[in-house]
């Protein structure tokens, strides 16, 4: 098992995400409201876990591609980036 540290996090157009940033520290708490994304937020770090330790076909096809994209925007492009450390 190796020590890979998740130090920030951008998303734009997953599901719920729109021009997203996120920065993370040593304990991290996910607290908001119903409906807000956690779920979502939670689902782009498996999406990411399985990227790093599978492949990103895996990574998608357990998402569902028609499910990827946020589909209150028109645009087609979906960006996970992930910084580790």
């Amino acid at each position: 098992m190796s020590n890979i540290i998740l130090k920030s996090l951008y998303i734009d157009n997953f599901k719920s995400f729109k021009d997203s940033k996120f920065e993370f520290g040593k304990l991290n708490c996910i607290v908001a409201p119903n409906n807000a994304g956690k779920s979502n937020l939670i689902e782009v770090f498996e999406f990411c876990e399985t990227m790093l330790f599978e492949n990103i076909a895996q990574a998608v096809a357990n998402v569902g591609i028609s499910a990827i994209r946020n589909y209150k925007y028109n645009q087609n492009e979906v960006v996970i980036n992930p910084c580790f450390e």
